[in-house]
């Protein structure tokens, strides 16, 4: 009767079958499959959400790493190339005025100056150094004459 059921037209009774098939089987093929990458990342980020190596509450932090997990599976969490990164911070400086300190801010951008501190501390601190000419020349100083002290005025 199951090879009748096989081969013959798909009846009602055939597709209740298969789906039984296919529901009985799925905990095994499952377990066969690789986990994807963000399976991977999620149980990474779960483990350190458990052991406190976070700077968020534990429910928060798992509430993140499944969101996480999910968006990655909808292919919205997606890392851009350095290039559209560095222009899209050297558009952030189109908010300075231009001059020295839109200079500055694309400097800062393409990765010139220090930073300290950190994101997990409160914040990362960018700092450039720039060295800014006085607008006009300082005047040379005159040299200083002495006079010349005449013979009469030394001592014999």
């Amino acid at each position: 009767m199951i090879h009748e059921l096989l081969l013959s037209v798909p009846s009602r009774g055939a597709c209740a079958v298969t789906l039984v098939l296919a529901a009985a089987l799925s905990p095994i093929l499952a377990d066969a499959a690789p986990p994807d990458a963000a399976e991977v990342t999620y149980q990474r980020e779960r483990a350190d959400c458990q052991a406190g190596r976070t700077q968020q509450d534990l429910k928060t932090c798992l509430r993140e790493a499944v969101s996480a997990r999910d968006a990655a599976r909808k292919g919205l969490l997606t890392t851009e190339s350095p290039q559209v990164l560095g222009d899209n911070a050297r558009l952030r400086c189109q908010a300075q005025a231009e001059g020295p300190e839109r200079l500055a801010c694309e400097r800062m951008a393409g990765g010139a100056g220090t930073v300290s501190g950190s994101v997990a501390g409160g914040g990362e601190l960018h700092q450039l150094t720039t060295v800014v000419p006085p607008k006009r020349a300082a005047t040379p100083a005159k040299p200083v004459v002495k006079p010349a002290a005449s013979a009469a005025s030394t001592p014999p």
